[in-house]
């Protein structure tokens, strides 16, 4: 049987206890915005595959799609919850939605 640990506290979560796997997905976004002039879109293209030089599949894969999983506790979903419920907040309030580092 497969031991869990809540990857935000460290805890060993005992068989049978209640547990949540959590996962969250960051897709890159696309506007539908194509250069109508043949032209700029060369110097697009040009310019995407001279970004591309030199780097590892696995991070330019990540700049189009990235899934993250982990393990809480019940404590930790409580408070994971409750940061991304403030997330909603600061919209309301005009504030910025993310804070980096996120406010405790």
């Amino acid at each position: 049987m497969k031991k869990h640990i809540c990857n935000n506290c460290g805890c060993s979560i005992q068989p049978g206890a209640l547990f949540y796997n959590c996962r969250t997905e960051i897709i890159s976004g696309f506007d539908n915005y194509i250069p109508d002039e043949e032209e700029e879109g060369d110097e697009l293209i040009k310019e995407a595959c001279a970004n591309m030089t030199g780097r590892s599949p696995e991070e330019l894969s990540a700049q189009v799609y990235e899934e993250i999983s982990f393990v809480l506790c019940p404590t930790c979903l409580q408070k994971f919850r409750k940061q991304l419920l403030g997330l909603q907040v600061n919209r309301l309030n005009k504030d910025k939605i993310l804070l980096f580092p996120p406010r405790v």
